[in-house]
């Protein structure tokens, strides 16, 4: 093999090895069990006013008044008033057992880094077949000393009136962080709770590369290719 073949074959090893390492970076999930499948099915707690992390995996419960159940629900649970998980087996439901509706929280901090930008996804939905409006909104915030600190850096919600529907509906929305521990909190925006559950499940949070990043990785393969071409026409 002679010599440009063998330090082309290197520069591509390189440039591959390059862009594996922003492929994983981007792709890697923070959130922690964002399918619940962590759980076992029928698995419930009550929340207050009081944040608790001792019933979910990696995450709190909380509501802003009142109590509100979470419950984790299978696929066809409950004879098939419920859609199937999007992602596993299980999912999350809130308001459940007629609970105070609109007031329910489930949040989880994750570490972030300043001035990167991320993308979160979820997908929400609804179960049973009463009527009425029922949603999940997501919201991002910056967290200093265990509180969260300033308005939300981003937001997205799903929500569906129709009666005796099942559904979900992915949706995704970024922010750019402003710190290095950052809370993704969803919470019950429903209408009602008679016989009518609000669902999450796929939840995940990954950094995008900047535009930056993806020129410069294109710019130093673009040079390296340039500069063996010289090589080669040197050597001829």
């Amino acid at each position: 093999m002679n010599t440009f073949s063998s330090a082309f074959r290197r520069f591509l090893i390189t440039s591959g090895a390059i862009a594996a390492l922003f492929s994983s970076s981007a792709s890697a999930q923070l959130i922690l069990n964002g399918s619940f499948e962590s759980q076992t099915d029928a698995t419930f707690a009550t929340a207050t006013t009081t944040p608790s992390s001792s019933v979910f995996s990696n995450w709190f419960i909380a509501t802003s008044s009142g109590t509100s159940l979470f419950q984790i629900a299978s696929t066809n649970a409950d004879s098939g008033l419920f859609p199937n998980a999007i992602d596993g087996s299980l999912y999350m439901t809130m308001n459940g057992g007629q609970t105070t509706a609109g007031v329910g929280r489930i949040y989880q901090d994750f570490a972030t880094t300043a001035g990167q930008f991320y993308e979160v996804s979820f997908t929400a939905g609804r179960g049973s077949p009463g009527a009425g409006l029922i949603g999940v909104q997501g919201d991002v915030f910056n967290v200093v000393d265990g509180s969260t600190s300033g308005g939300s850096l981003g937001t997205a919600s799903s929500s569906s009136s129709t009666s005796g529907s099942t559904f979900y509906v992915e949706t995704t929305f970024g922010f750019t962080a402003t710190g290095t521990t950052s809370r993704l909190i969803f919470r019950d925006i429903s209408a009602v709770t008679n016989s009518v559950d609000a669902l999450l499940d796929d939840v995940r949070v990954s950094a995008v590369p900047e535009p930056a990043s993806s020129a410069a990785l294109a710019g130093a393969a673009l040079l390296g290719l340039a500069t063996l071409r010289r090589q080669r026409r040197a050597a001829a």
